[in-house]
């Protein structure tokens, strides 16, 4: 044929043995599909029946976690130890014989039992050591003795101007245990006589013994003197000197 060409001896190349085949553009292969609508004003949301099932799934799993988390927060703390509570305790039965502690009696059976002796149920306490820093008032030294020491403080619980009205007071303290002598013009005092303790102090301050032997003076003269003040009493300190 006028101006035909052969071809039966041209050479073609030989193609690829894979070949990449561009992204698909199809809106159908995506899973999830959205479209915004600028004139309308609208959003839409399109996705396979494959991915729907797997978003409910999930869904569904998120729900079901929420609430058993809900439900465990209500029922609050979990308690630590079970059994009664201490309220229910006192207000049930009483068993008064859980406190009777007894032991096997030796050869007897089982149940046989004797109590224990009673000195095993007493109780030692324990010993109470003094605080170091608690304070504390220095002990006073008392001298009960008929010759007085010079330097100790004694009281005088009244002055008479006759020997028979301090007698009379002397008497009084001495049958309350109180014991007193009659001294005439003690040194530094007065020239009447004076009714004063044998119990003599080395310090009156700070010192419960003389303020307590001082109370128990006052307390006699109440009884001693009555209405009369001038019987009465009214204990004075007294610190002792050579009077002869």
């Amino acid at each position: 044929m006028l101006g035909a060409r052969s071809f039966d001896n041209a050479v073609v190349p030989p193609l690829d043995a894979t070949y990449d085949a561009p992204p698909s553009d199809d809106p159908r292969s995506r899973p999830v599909r959205m479209s915004i609508d600028g004139i309308r004003k609208q959003i839409s949301v399109r996705m396979t029946y494959t991915s729907a099932a797997i978003s409910l799934f999930a869904l569904a799993v998120i729900v079901g976690i929420a609430y058993l988390i809900g439900q465990h927060m209500n029922r609050g703390p979990n308690l630590v130890l079970g059994g009664p509570r201490t309220a229910d305790l006192r207000a049930g039965p009483k068993y008064p014989s859980v406190l009777d502690v007894r032991r096997p009696t030796p050869g007897g059976p089982a149940d046989t039992t004797e109590p224990l002796p009673a000195e095993s149920t007493n109780v030692v306490p324990a010993a109470v050591h003094p605080a170091f820093n608690e304070p504390h008032a220095p002990a006073t030294s008392v001298v009960e003795d008929s010759k007085r020491v010079i330097g100790m403080n004694y009281i005088i619980a009244q002055t008479y101007p006759d020997k028979k009205g301090a007698d009379d007071a002397c008497d009084a303290l001495n049958k309350h245990g109180i014991h007193c002598t009659v001294e005439k013009a003690l040194k530094d005092w007065n020239s009447w006589y004076a009714v004063v303790t044998i119990r003599g102090f080395d310090k009156i301050r700070n010192s419960q013994e003389y303020d307590r032997l001082k109370q128990q003076i006052t307390e006699v003269s109440a009884q001693f003197a009555g209405k009369s003040t001038f019987k009465g009493f009214e204990p004075m300190p007294y610190k002792w000197r050579e009077n002869r």
